[in-house]
């Protein structure tokens, strides 16, 4: 039996339909495939280290400062002389003590730091002598008593307190009553030309 000629034809069109559809499919998958294996390549390529945290190193504490065992040192028995110098007229008082406790052991160079203040003119075991300016002019305050029998002038000072400057020639038998109660009580005198004039008052 002779087959007929359009069958052929409609035949070979779909040979040829399915050949190419399964060409294509073939392509798609391999290209899928291959694209599949690149993004599983890149996402199992190893993530580069994360960067390393700085770590703060510990704050060095200093070290204390040790002095030779030689280096000279204030003693139990220095004797500490503290010179107040004024700058308004050269005026100098000086006030003199043994070494407080705090100050005991100490040298040249912890003294400083410890009255920071003050200038430490010299330094030995025996004598430290420290010196302080201050601004202005010295006022002299001084009181007027009675020793042995006459006015006598004491220097009075916050830094000295209260010591002999001099003993007069006046008898205070020759002053009024009321007079010799308030020297037996103290008379307060500020600056030199004031204590003058008084005791001018009572030697004439």
């Amino acid at each position: 039996m002779r087959i007929p000629r359009y069958i052929i034809i409609s035949t070979c069109c779909i040979a040829v339909s399915v050949l190419g559809i399964v060409a294509g499919y073939n392509l798609f998958t391999a290209r899928s495939a291959g694209g599949l294996a690149n993004n599983l390549s890149a996402l199992s390529t190893e993530a580069p280290p994360a960067p390393a945290v700085p770590v703060p190193t510990p704050a060095s504490t200093p070290t204390p400062y040790q002095p030779p065992a030689d280096e000279p040192k204030v003693t139990a028995g220095t004797r500490m002389i503290y010179e107040y110098v004024y700058q308004g007229d050269g005026q100098v008082e000086t006030t003199e003590e043994l070494s407080p406790y705090f100050l005991i052991g100490v040298t040249e160079n912890q003294l400083k730091e410890k009255l920071a203040g003050w200038d430490v003119v010299s330094f030995s075991p025996e004598e430290v002598l420290m010196r302080k300016t201050l601004p202005g002019k010295s006022v002299h305050y001084y009181l007027l008593g009675v020793e042995d029998g006459y006015v006598a002038v004491y220097y009075q000072s916050a830094v000295n307190g209260t010591r002999l400057k001099e003993i007069t020639d006046t008898p205070v038998s020759v002053l009024s009553k009321d007079e010799q109660a308030r020297l037996e009580h103290g008379i307060q005198v500020i600056g030199d030309e004031n204590l003058a004039r008084v005791l001018e008052d009572y030697g004439s």
